[in-house]
């Protein structure tokens, strides 16, 4: 209930399952357009077909996996989170994926066997060293060429909050704070990682987008 009511207040007047459509859908159009337009590739090098492959890092109970797999239908998706009750929802919920119980940060995959990494409002939830290695983790799971796609809090807009109410949302999260999450330069961290056509964006009024290509 608080993954879908949480887009609530991000636009007026809408209903949560329009708002998450609106919020969500952003974020796919733009991965979308990401992956179908390759950097330094020609016109007629652009990839004409969508991966095949797809994991979720820290899918919780799956939502946020059935939202990525609808950027690119019959993608097979894996999703991972070190929650077993939230795996225990997420078999239930969608069975036509696979998710395992495994660390965000060493998940034990194997090496370069995914098209599509995403991480959907995890970091935010990760101390400094565990984002980073949760990231680097990313990294060795992407094939070349493959692409990675990061939803989440934005710390630039959570520190033009009033203090109380900045102090009101990190009450229940401890790792938004200086020298924790609003730390974290994602666009630094990954381009150090060798990732290509880094992009950092705003994706709604709360949230940012992040997308890149790992090196070939």
């Amino acid at each position: 209930a608080a993954t879908q009511s949480m887009c609530l207040g991000y636009y007026d007047g809408l209903t949560w399952q329009d708002a998450q459509e609106m919020f969500r859908g952003a974020a796919r159009e733009v991965i979308a357009e990401t992956w179908f337009a390759a950097p330094g590739a020609s016109a007629g090098e652009q990839p004409t077909e969508g991966p095949k492959t797809l994991l979720d890092i820290g899918c919780s109970g799956g939502f946020s996996t059935q939202e990525m797999v609808k950027t690119f239908p019959g993608v097979e998706a894996t999703g991972v989170d070190l929650s077993p009750y939230y795996l225990s929802v997420a078999k239930f919920l969608y069975p036509q994926h696979r998710f395992m119980h495994a660390l965000a940060e060493e998940t034990g995959l194997p090496d370069e066997s995914f098209d599509v990494v995403t991480l959907n409002f995890l970091l935010h939830e990760l101390p400094l060293d565990a984002s980073r290695a949760a990231l680097r983790e990313a990294c060795r799971l992407l094939a070349p060429g493959g692409m990675i796609a990061i939803l989440d809090v934005d710390p630039r807009r959570l520190l033009e909050l009033p203090p109380l109410r900045r102090w009101a949302f990190q009450v229940t999260e401890p790792w938004c704070k200086d020298g924790e999450y609003y730390s974290l330069d994602m666009e630094k961290e990954l381009k150090d990682l060798g990732f290509e056509a880094v992009k950092l964006m705003a994706n709604d009024p709360v949230n940012a987008l992040l997308v890149a290509r790992k090196a070939k």
